[in-house]
């Protein structure tokens, strides 16, 4: 069977930080956290920022590897599950609790005022994962108590582009020859073209991607391209993933609809399959079908499973296209080129679906501006069910969008109760 032959499969999952493909680089990051993780103190609290693909969590991941050879347990603390995390540490013995998108963790001050609380337990390190220290991060300092602010003022470890010698080609050589063998073909004989100056790890692994799956399609070297245009590039060989899973299943959709239904659940997301069909419902061509809605449905929710946490913590129904700035690219693309979707989508969303949808276009728009054109034209659209999710994403996650509000308040009448 040649290449080209195969049964598609997600590509993008080979980019995850768990599936691991491109062996872990050593990196100054790791060596400042485990010298960290073995100084003194019963409790210790640190964060670790950096953009979507810096690598935060593969670094998280080798920690927890290296600190197990030292008899270290981690626990990973899922939504929804910080109330027990104190229980949990309990049993562990020394421990490290990992949080990922620590900024939308409304549970954090309390999990970490009972861990500190609880002087029977072993020695614990928390590592918070988040993409910026914003608001929420001197308002988590500011609220909480002495013996926790206490632990919060040690400087975060920020990951920014790569700095090894040699440099991203060297990097790119190594998940070229990482990708080759896993996909079982030829190592293409191509040099790095990313056109960017300072990319990070993600996107540096995601043109080795794209190289190695464009060679198996008998496609060329490309000339320079952006890291932008590197995640369009792999999202077309993404598509044939949705294409060939929607065609095994007898779900005929065009592919346009494909992209933006896989779009949308990654926007909005949903928690059951009465929830995804619904949601589906905003999509034009689906609307009119409630059976085709839950055929849909279903197909999303088969896509991209979550994984069930040991600790039976709760499953989003929609497992979401990962690395983020994967499913972030594929938004802001659907949307772009077609805003006049974004009233449909953003009127009448839960307060959950609405901070969801927005903190997905607050991240993606750190980096690429024209994601707030489309935050700009969601406020609009319903401001009195997005104003105050608006303003928990701004201290959230990227406060430019409280000048956004500040705008759309300006610009239509408010009912005095959201003012409020």
């Amino acid at each position: 069977m040649s290449p080209g032959d195969r049964p598609a499969l997600s590509v993008a999952r080979y980019l995850r930080a768990d599936e691991q493909v491109v062996p872990f680089r050593g990196r100054p990051e790791l060596d400042e956290l485990l010298a960290w993780c073995g100084a003194d103190g019963r409790v210790r609290v640190r964060l670790v920022t950096g953009d979507g693909g810096a690598g935060k969590t593969r670094l998280a991941l080798r920690l927890c590897k290296d600190l197990a050879a030292n008899g270290w347990r981690s626990l990973w603390v899922h939504p929804g599950r910080e109330a027990n995390a104190a229980e949990a540490v309990r049993a562990l013995g020394p421990c490290v609790l990992l949080v990922d998108y620590a900024e939308n963790r409304d549970g954090l001050r309390s999990m970490l005022s009972e861990v500190v609380a609880d002087a029977a337990a072993a020695d614990v390190r928390v590592v918070l994962l988040a993409r910026g220290p914003g608001e929420w991060w001197q308002r988590l300092i500011a609220s909480s108590q002495d013996q926790v602010a206490q632990l919060l003022v040690e400087p975060p470890v920020v990951l920014g582009p790569i700095q090894i010698e040699g440099g991203p080609p060297v990097l790119f050589d190594e998940a070229l020859a990482a990708f080759a063998d896993k996909l079982g073909v030829p190592r293409p004989d191509v040099p790095l073209t990313l056109a960017d100056p300072e990319p990070v790890v993600l996107e540096v692994h995601a043109a080795a991607l794209l190289a190695v799956l464009d060679h198996t399609q008998g496609i060329g070297a490309a000339p320079a391209r952006s890291a932008a245009e590197v995640l369009d590039g792999l999202l077309g060989h993404e598509s044939r993933y949705w294409a060939q899973s929607a065609t095994a299943r007898g779900l005929d959709l065009d592919v346009a609809v494909q992209r933006l239904a896989v779009a949308v659940g990654c926007l909005i997301g949903a928690d059951s399959e009465t929830a995804t069909a619904e949601l589906m419902r905003r999509v034009p061509d689906l609307s009119d079908s409630a059976a085709r809605r839950g055929q849909v449905a279903r197909w999303l929710h088969d896509l991209y499973p979550e994984p069930v946490p040991a600790d039976d913590g709760p499953v989003a129904w929609l497992g979401p296209l990962r690395p983020d700035p994967v499913a972030e690219r594929l938004i802001l693309t659907e949307l772009g080129t077609r805003p006049e979707l974004v009233p449909g989508l953003f009127t009448g969303l839960s307060r959950g679906q609405a901070v969801h949808a927005l903190t997905v276009l607050a991240r993606a728009s750190l980096r690429t501006p024209s994601g707030l054109d489309l935050i700009r034209s969601a406020l609009a659209t319903d401001l009195e069910h997005l104003a105050v999710p608006a303003m928990a994403v701004a201290i959230n996650t990227n406060l430019i969008l409280g000048d956004l509000l500040t705008e759309a308040v300006k610009g239509q009448p408010v009912p005095g109760e959201v003012l409020r």
